[in-house]
């Protein structure tokens, strides 16, 4: 069975990223954990059934084990749980996963409603944070120069 010349650091990458070690992987594809070791040092490739099983269990893309180096993930939004809105670049695997279906699914609606031609909904986009909350609940648009945040 011909080998996959995978590039050793984007496993290593895939591993960290997904927080999973040696032996728990070695556990979840049922190789020996010394195998992986010779993965991640270069001595040995996994078979291409291997590497496809590894990025199953590591939420990776099959074809990224043969990049030079590993993509850069960036959040298509701000994450707001930080003090100051610092970056928080640990995020899960499974958090990850269900942000892109989100969007992928969002794309899709989008189209689905061109396809359709359905008009755009009149009420998006038309208030913004300086409109005065009581002019927007009676349907107006009035801009106020001290907007008031208390109820």
């Amino acid at each position: 069975m011909a080998n996959a010349l995978i590039n050793p650091k984007i496993l290593q990458w895939a591993m960290e990223r997904s927080h999973i070690d040696e032996t728990l992987l070695s556990e979840k594809i049922k190789v020996k954990e010394a195998m992986i070791r010779k993965w991640l040092g270069g001595e040995l490739y996994p078979s291409f059934p291997q590497i496809k099983n590894v990025a199953k269990v590591l939420h990776v893309p099959f074809g990224c084990f043969w990049f030079d180096k590993p993509p850069k993930e960036e959040l298509p939004i701000p994450d707001c749980r930080t003090v100051g809105s610092g970056r928080v670049e640990d995020l899960s695997i499974n958090f990850r996963d269900l942000l892109k279906d989100a969007y992928l699914k969002h794309d899709w609606y989008v189209d689905y409603l061109k396809d359709l031609g359905v008009p755009k909904l009149p009420f998006v986009g038309k208030y913004s944070v300086g409109d005065n909350y009581k002019a927007i609940a009676n349907g107006n648009s009035r801009k106020t120069t001290n907007p008031q945040f208390s109820i």
